[in-house]
């Protein structure tokens, strides 16, 4: 009787020992093959924009702060500069702006997954934030719109020696008399109200005349705007309030495809720059990213500020608010050394504004001419010129490069691509050419002149925060806690009938004995 029940004492043991096994080998199986896929299904579908969901009002608006901060070069010695002398510069800012971004969604291509939508910028000035720095302050900066038309029309190609004659009879009558390249002007003015070009003055001539015409004939330029009258104005950012027309994918049907770019106005590509790999429109807005990122990924967002796709890539984990992020920066090719040989960033020379200028030369080391990006000779550098080459930061005085204050770079959330906090940074300076042929313009230098610099930036704050949580964290503690319990349970099933197991041996050898 004794020895029966020590037999199904044991093979009760035997039976837990191998549940016990068995579980905790389907669990290590589990959690090797399936509980991450789990977990990454469960966040797609969260972020894939679908009509109704949270990820989509929260795309078609997003509730996170996004402020752009402007930093503008005043010039303290504009009749030396005019004579040739080298520019002092001190920057005055930030002007802060908060940005409102709307999405009017026009077309959903299920079929394709994805969405087509036009992007509008809403920019309100921040009295608060900037005090006491207001945005009807005058500041003393280069003419953008008399260093910008005059720079186009003296590069149209076959007609500069006639535009040169043109301008110096001009120039004068448009601009109300200028005795300087520089300008009296509000900050609302330089950015968006836009600096005058005077076209329908009553004492034109043909000189007049035939610039107003060339003008008119290269529209649409970005930065400028013809009035209903006939006259002009430009302004640096009010071309950023409409940001164009954009197909993406929805990331219904492929989570890691979530807001790759399609197509940008209609377009699946360009033809502004002078190579294939230059004029590729793809990548994603950084406000919206692919999950499932990691160190090695190979992100990518699309700029309209210069018409190109740029690489990002991993540089360190971060922490922030205690979650863990990893940092990216933009890798600037065009910005590099070996531009001229280096097959991915060599295109980015011979620009033409529209067709009708001479083709641009390469910018030198830590620049880039995106005039035929902004249709206005424009130099795109780091801001204060960081990592430039020192000739660019020679010219002028007054610039301290600082990586910490100047560089860019993205804390992203790996699990979900959601930007933790971002900050891209890049700096306005225009093309100032000596033309002898013009009064104003003929003592000179040549020089990249900065304008301005800007910060566009956001971070994640304490409601999102929460929501992030709730999305990820949450999830993968719900998860670990099965995990582990059913882990602990298994090992202590293994453990304890192991031992019984052993003690019943020990047992039946006495008895035997």
């Amino acid at each position: 009787m004794i020895a029966s029940t020590n037999m199904d004492f044991r093979k009760a043991l035997t039976f837990a020992l191998v549940l016990g096994i068995f579980t905790l080998s389907i669990t290590l199986l589990t959690d090797w093959f399936l509980l991450d896929r789990i977990v990454n299904s469960r966040i797609g579908q969260e972020l894939a924009l679908r009509n109704g969901t949270d990820s989509w009002n929260r795309w078609i608006e997003s509730p996170i702060p996004i402020y752009l901060k402007i930093y503008i070069f005043t010039v303290t010695n504009p009749d030396e500069v005019n004579l040739g002398g080298k520019p002092k510069l001190i920057e005055k800012g930030p002007y802060v702006y908060k940005e409102t971004r709307r999405k009017t969604p026009f077309y959903i291509n299920t079929l394709e997954d994805s969405v087509e939508y036009q992007q509008d910028i809403t920019y309100i000035f921040d009295k608060n934030v900037s005090y006491p720095l207001d945005e009807n302050d005058v500041l003393t900066v280069v003419n953008p719109a008399l260093v910008g038309v005059t720079n186009i029309l003296n590069d149209i190609k076959g007609l500069q020696s006639m535009m040169r004659i043109f301008m110096e009879l001009a120039v004068p009558p448009i601009f109300n008399s200028p005795n300087s390249i520089f300008i009296n002007a509000t900050v609302r003015d330089l950015l968006f109200s836009g600096i005058k070009i005077d076209c329908q003055r009553s004492d034109k001539n043909i000189a007049v005349f035939s610039m107003c015409s060339a003008l008119r004939h290269m529209m649409p330029i970005k930065v400028l705007q013809m009035g209903s009258n006939g006259d002009f104005s430009m302004a640096i950012l009010r071309h950023r309030q409409s940001l164009g027309t954009f197909s993406i994918n929805a990331g219904n049907k492929d989570p890691s495809a979530l807001g790759e770019i399609l197509r940008w106005n209609k377009k699946t590509d360009m033809s502004l720059w002078s190579g294939k790999r230059c004029n590729e429109i793809g990548g994603n807005d950084v406000t919206l990213l692919p999950p499932f990122i990691h160190k090695q990924s190979q992100l990518r967002v699309f700029s309209t500020d210069i018409c190109s796709v740029v690489p990002l890539v991993y540089k360190e984990d971060i922490y922030y608010e205690g979650v863990k992020g990893l940092r990216f920066t933009p890798s600037w090719l065009f910005l590099a050394d070996d531009v001229l040989v280096n097959e991915d960033a060599s295109c980015y020379c011979n620009g033409t504004i529209n067709g009708l200028t001479q083709p641009t030369t390469c910018a030198p080391k830590g620049a880039v001419d995106i005039s035929n990006c902004m249709d206005v000779p424009v130099i795109m550098t780091k801001p204060h010129f960081l990592d430039a080459a020192n000739d660019l930061l020679d010219d002028v005085d007054g610039l301290k490069p600082d990586p910490e204050l100047h560089n860019s770079y993205f804390d992203i959330e790996p699990k979900t691509g959601i930007p933790l906090e971002g900050y891209q940074r890049i700096q306005v300076n225009l093309k100032l050419n000596q033309i002898t042929t013009m009064t104003l313009m003929k003592d000179l230098r040549n020089l990249t002149f900065p304008l301005l610099w800007v910060e566009e930036g956001t971070q994640l704050g304490p409601e999102e925060i929460d929501k992030l949580n709730e999305l990820i964290i949450e999830q993968l503690l719900i998860i670990n806690i099965v995990k582990w319990s059913i882990l602990t349970t298994s090992t202590s099933i293994i453990i304890i009938t192991s031992l019984f197991m052993c003690k019943l041996s020990k047992s039946n050898m006495k008895q035997k004995v």
